[in-house]
């Protein structure tokens, strides 16, 4: 789905559907998480349009509000994963706080090109 919907080229619809799919309760597989890193590397690093810079703020505080809900911890999350052990819940925080540090370093190295 991720590269039909940047295939639209629309910078909005592609903002939106991340922060639909980013959620504490489900993490994306090993390459649909490959995907939206190289997503957000491609299309949200870079100062060169406002309208990039907003959406990457928009990411961010939906990043901020996941990694929020994975600090409340194990008993939270096993409310909808009854099974869920710590050393899953380690690799989901970490693919979350990854995506949040490449749109972090990617603002302050003004890396990649954006959609416009």
């Amino acid at each position: 789905m991720l590269p039909a919907i940047r295939a639209r080229e629309d910078i909005g619809l592609l903002t939106s559907y991340l922060i639909t799919m980013w959620s504490e309760w489900d993490c994306a597989g090993d390459w649909v998480f490959e995907g939206m890193c190289e997503t957000l590397r491609n299309e949200f690093c870079g100062d060169g349009d406002t309208g990039v810079s907003e959406r990457r703020k928009d990411l961010l505080a939906r990043l901020n509000s996941v990694l929020g809900n994975l600090g409340r911890g194990l008993t939270y999350l096993r409310v909808r994963h009854p099974d869920m052990k710590p050393e899953d819940l380690e690799v989901i925080r970490g693919r979350y706080n990854e995506l949040k540090l490449i749109l972090v370093q990617g603002a302050a190295h003004g890396g990649g090109a954006g959609m416009g």
